[in-house]
């Protein structure tokens, strides 16, 4: 594959071991690997390049991921970029599940990079329809 037309991902956390690991595990070859570590940093560099998917942290410094995802979701140029959930933060905020508008997948952390690549391989196949958890 052209590196050109690589998939561009971007992966949110503040955890920057975490950010390492998805980006030298995550194959060169099919995806480039942009990483920020605060929602805010994040939409920055949305402003130059539009991901093709993005990997989302839940609690964040500053902006909750909850907060940046309701952003996209106001911008027609974001809301339909894929979000995958990477948190180690349970979906619940009292007895209510919280929504997050555009994701697809959720994975638990710590981070699982097969699992994720096959998430990521998965997303980008024809049917786009359901919702994966992977745990």
């Amino acid at each position: 594959m052209d590196l050109n037309e690589r998939k561009k991902i971007l992966v949110i956390d503040d955890d920057f071991a975490i950010l390492e690991m998805i980006k030298y595990t995550i194959d060169p070859s099919v995806y480039e690997v942009i990483t920020a570590m605060d929602a805010e940093s994040a939409l920055e560099k949305m402003a130059d390049t539009i991901p093709d998917a993005i990997v989302l942290d839940i609690k964040l410094p500053g902006m909750s991921g909850y907060l940046f995802a309701a952003i996209l979701q106001e911008k027609d140029a974001y809301k339909d970029i894929p979000i995958i959930l990477l948190t180690g933060t349970s979906l619940l905020f009292g007895n209510v599940v919280m929504d997050v508008p555009a994701a697809k997948y959720r994975l638990s952390k710590p981070c699982d990079c097969a699992k994720l690549s096959d998430i990521l391989d998965q997303l980008f196949q024809d049917d786009k329809s359901s919702v994966w958890s992977i745990d």
